[in-house]
């Protein structure tokens, strides 16, 4: 649902705060490509599969930012489609999220995955364990018990803010690539796909962490293998590998970027 009130402060706001907050900032090598459909129809499939909205007026606002430039929310109607084919090449492209001045965004949730995913390939399942702690029972007591996987661990203390974080004013371009496919015969088809990108971009974002629970060796580790995975669609074909350039903790001086 859309307000037009002040977003609401938590009563707990300027209490001591359990998150330790770091300013982080990521410069694009090469291209960052956008996987968004930008068919009106195929985003509010979209947007009912992958965000799990089910409310009709919130699809509508969703759907109204995701393709981006009405001023008013619009019905779900012709004049969507219209504007749909205006700003992509055909409704077959897939795309990003704009903003209400038309920005380029993407969302936060998409570079927390990028960092679980980090840690699922650098700490895979059944190697480590984040997050033990000492027994205290008698029969085990001094033995390090309990903790997580490192993508549970990640999921559950680590976030990205703010949620939508503007990329550029306009994507650069759009480039087609061709793809290949087996149909339900068996038989290998061509596909022609039309992906928007944006080129040699920067954008800051915060990573903010419960109780500072990961230590400065394993964020080393984490960034530097995303750092080559991307962030994205496409990162299979080499696109979305970026440059982290800040990586600064508020708080602590002493763990304070960039990553050498």
């Amino acid at each position: 649902m859309t307000s037009t009130q002040e977003t609401p402060v938590s009563v707990f706001f300027g209490g001591d705060d359990p998150f330790t907050v770091y300013d982080a900032t990521i410069h694009i090598t090469d291209r960052i490509i956008g996987g968004i459909p930008r068919d009106p129809k195929l985003v509010e499939a979209w947007i009912r599969l992958k965000a799990g909205v089910t409310s009709e007026e919130e699809i509508q606002h969703r759907l109204k930012t995701y393709i981006g430039g009405l001023e008013h929310p619009p019905s779900f109607d012709s004049a969507l489609i219209d504007m749909s084919n205006e700003t992509a090449a055909e409704t077959k492209t897939q795309g990003f999220h704009r903003n209400e001045y038309g920005q380029v965004v993407i969302e936060g949730r998409q570079l927390k995955s990028m960092l679980k995913e980090s840690a699922n390939i650098c700490w895979p399942s059944g190697t480590t364990k984040f997050g033990q702690y000492q027994s205290k029972t008698q029969k085990s007591a001094g033995k390090l018990v309990g903790g997580k996987s490192a993508k549970g661990f990640f999921a559950e203390r680590v976030f990205v803010s703010p949620d939508r974080i503007v990329i550029a004013d306009d994507i650069t371009d759009v480039m087609v690539s061709v793809g290949h496919i087996k149909d339900w015969k068996e038989q290998t088809r061509s596909t022609l796909g039309k992906y928007e990108y944006v080129e040699g971009c920067s954008f800051s974002f915060q990573v903010n962490v419960l109780d500072d629970c990961v230590s400065w060796a394993e964020w080393e580790r984490l960034w530097r293998h995303a750092e080559q995975n991307g962030v994205g669609t496409m990162r299979s074909q080499g696109h979305g590998r970026f440059t982290l350039t800040e990586f600064a903790s508020r708080s602590l001086p002493l763990r304070s970027g960039p990553l050498s």
